[in-house]
């Protein structure tokens, strides 16, 4: 147990810490539904954190402190944690389902109230209802198990069905009830879907998108475990319910359950939710720019931005001298390319005036080499029987002032 204990605490103190950045932004937006689930995962990820230092294994499970008190606290807050969770992602779909049929567009406030009323009633009514009622269907004080510590009991009678495990999947069905309406709504609205966004206040549509992506699969994970705590509660058959025999004198016992060298599967769930939640929320732009007020506070923000500065500067300095030596590249090329030119154009004119001089008889202005060729463009080359190419121009006919006979 000892490495897939060090991993557990590892990985709870990482999420636990995850877990400080959303917090932070959904207090900040006033999005309390979020504000509890996150609220709720943390309670479960701190208590196995602390308990698996307790309790980490069998011998101190055995010979170990009772937790009395502690764990008297500790379970009453885990039957409201549960419930808690999914009352909160409950909350959150019902929320943006608000929002998609647009009745969060030009709310009053007394409506914003109502809205916050309900939203408090799912999160945290259940929960404490339950933790009242627990008591009724408590057989013992607790029991304790290695890493997980304190554990919830409760009593295989009809009234545990009405007063604890009736009512996460309750909450469960809820959630799942208004993330089917939303995904309808949206597919809906989907043309106007940016537009009626853009009309609320405190969501955009990335935010939306998160949540929605958070409650779905932490739903996918939390239903089916609800269904099942429900289904082995049912299975081992329901017994008669009486107050004398569910707190009896042995109801101040405290069992203590060994484990054959493993970790309950349920005691994974809260550092995983709490890590899924840093990456729907803890990554991004408004993320971003938490962390750097944070640094700010803590004084190291100005030095992280002049080193920002220092590199950006060095960066545009190689970039420069990079610069300057393409431009310099290209500038000698031109310059050899231009001189190249010159020399081409002086080599055409003296072909030019050769060919001219030999093409052309100035005394017989229409007598022409059978193989003269124009620079310029006026005279064409012929055949060697001295017809024109079928493809080419005729020559142009020049003529030249006849001389004088006198002179």
């Amino acid at each position: 147990m000892s490495a897939a204990l060090h991993i557990f605490r590892t990985l709870t103190a990482v999420s636990l810490i995850l877990c400080c950045m959303p917090l932070v932004w959904h207090i900040r937006y006033k999005n309390f539904p979020a504000v509890f689930l996150i609220v709720w995962i943390s309670f479960f990820s701190i208590s196995s954190f602390v308990n698996s230092f307790i309790w980490p294994d069998n011998n101190s499970i055995q010979h170990g402190w009772n937790g009395k008190v502690y764990c008297d606290i500790q379970i009453k807050l885990k039957v409201a944690a549960f419930a808690g969770n999914l009352g909160a992602l409950a909350a959150i779909s019902r929320n943006l389902a608000r929002v998609v049929s647009r009745k969060t567009i030009g709310e009053s406030k007394s409506e914003r109230k109502r809205a916050l009323i309900q939203d408090t009633m799912l999160c945290v009514g259940a929960p404490i209802f339950m933790t009242i009622t627990h008591y009724v269907v408590q057989p013992s004080r607790y029991d304790l198990l290695p890493v997980a510590g304190c554990t919830v009991t409760v009593a295989q009678t009809w009234p545990a069905v009405f007063l604890q495990f009736i009512w996460s999947p309750i909450m469960a069905v809820v959630a799942a009830f208004y993330s089917i309406v939303v995904i309808i709504r949206v597919q809906q609205h989907r043309r106007q879907f940016s537009e009626i966004l853009s009309g609320s206040t405190t969501i955009n549509k990335s935010r939306f998108w998160r949540l929605f992506g958070l409650a779905i699969v932490l739903l996918l994970i939390l239903v089916p475990i609800t269904f099942f705590t429900l289904f082995q509660h049912l299975k081992h058959g329901i017994k008669p319910y009486s107050w004398r025999s569910v707190h009896n004198h042995e109801w101040q016992v405290i069992e203590r359950i060994p484990m054959e060298g493993a970790i309950e599967f349920e005691t994974w769930i809260s550092p995983c939710a709490g890590i899924l939640i840093f990456c729907f929320f803890g990554i991004g732009g408004e993320a971003t720019r938490i962390y750097k007020g944070w640094l700010e506070t803590l004084g190291i923000g100005k030095f992280l931005q002049k080193s920002s500065n220092e590199v950006k500067t060095g960066r545009n300095l190689n970039n420069s001298n990079i610069s300057n030596s393409v431009f310099s590249i290209i500038e000698r090329f031109g310059r050899k390319r231009k001189t190249a030119d010159i020399e081409r154009d002086s080599a055409s004119r003296g072909s030019w005036s050769t060919n001219w001089d030999s093409a052309v008889d100035l005394n017989s202005p229409t007598t022409l080499s059978p193989t003269s060729v124009d620079a310029a463009g006026l005279f064409e080359t012929h055949n060697p029987e001295g017809e024109p190419s079928p493809s080419i121009r005729q020559p142009i006919p020049m003529r030249y002032p006849e001389e004088d006979s006198d002179t």
